[in-house]
């Protein structure tokens, strides 16, 4: 945010400057208050052309972009503000690029890990997420696109998708796992704030089935940067075949101060099990990672345990059933 103080950005011209870019009233303008610039949620109005007569309040400029790339508007700021390349870094803007995979894993029965080189220079904070594209043919409805968080921590340089296969997957899925090594695939809009915030000294991470994903990054770049694991893990999963637990059982080994506790259904995260695997509530930081309606019992069940909302952070994972 120093770059934006130090550039003292004129937000109101900023937007009329992307307006003007896009065609006039024929296309749309931003809206961007200072405050919402600087807290990262770019929560602005999309005002489209007459024609398209829709107003829509975003909460992520990730979301902006889908949008404005559905209807074919420029959304990169580098070219023709004097200070777009600072929003687009704020905004993580990354431009489309191409990784090319270099092995498989398998990780568990289902499970599966890509692990692809890049050609540029990409880079993340672990526990963001990137916009994966695989073009296919005969794509089915829900396209050829989709966001997968990045498993792999910064410093390991390639990049790391895992997911889960189900007997009838979509078309994404089923061409993701024909991709052989030197096939390619697109990627862009780096984004997310599930990242470890290090002002708090204890956490609690949560994660059901694949939400396990971003927590392997977190973790490994926690080691890598010798800070404590002060960390307890609560891992559940349908049967015992928990993707990465050699991983995360030797991390353990490396790190006393790590504790996991693994759940295997039907057992399942309530208010009792919560309290009993932890039971000072007051202090740790929780993030919660997994299938969509996991997250959203979670959150109701930490705010009954007395826990704010600023203590939570949640990444929720859309299609996928739970337990």
């Amino acid at each position: 945010m120093e770059l934006l103080d130090k550039h003292r950005l004129d937000l109101p011209a900023a937007a009329e400057g992307f307006y003007q870019l896009n065609g006039g009233n024929e296309a749309f303008a931003c809206q961007l208050s200072l405050a919402e610039f600087h807290d990262f949620s770019a929560d602005g109005i999309l005002r489209w052309g007459t024609n398209l007569a829709v107003v829509k309040q975003v909460r992520s400029f990730a979301q902006f972009r889908n949008m404005a790339t559905a209807h074919g508007v420029n959304t990169s700021w580098t070219n023709w503000h004097p200070y777009g390349k600072v929003i687009d870094d704020v905004f993580n803007v990354t431009p489309i690029m191409k990784l090319t995979l270099r092995k498989t894993k398998q990780e568990a029965s289902d499970v599966f890990s890509f692990i692809f080189m890049q050609e540029g220079s990409l880079r993340w904070r672990a526990g963001q997420y990137l916009h994966y594209i695989l073009n296919h043919p005969k794509p089915d409805g829900r396209g050829v696109e989709r966001y997968f968080s990045i498993a792999s921590a910064p410093h390991e340089t390639q990049v790391m998708l895992t997911t889960r296969f189900a007997p009838k997957g979509s078309s994404f899925k089923k061409a993701l796992k024909t991709l052989k090594p030197c096939d390619e695939i697109e990627v862009h809009e780096k984004g997310g704030d599930f990242v470890l915030d290090h002002r708090r000294k204890t956490f609690v991470f949560i994660a059901g089935g694949i939400g396990i994903t971003p927590f392997r990054a977190i973790l490994l770049d926690m080691e890598r940067n010798r800070n404590p694991l002060n960390v307890q893990l609560l891992y559940a999963n349908r049967d015992n075949d928990f993707p990465y637990r050699k991983e995360l059982d030797a991390l353990k080994k490396r790190h006393p101060e790590f504790r996991i506790d693994y759940v295997v259904s039907p057992n399942r995260f309530d208010e009792k099990t919560i309290s009993k695997f932890v039971p000072d509530m007051d202090k740790p930081m929780f993030y919660v990672s997994g299938p969509e309606p996991m997250v959203e019992s979670l959150d109701k069940i930490l705010k009954k345990l007395g826990v704010s909302k600023k203590r939570v952070k949640n990444d929720f994972f859309p299609g996928y059933l739970w337990p």
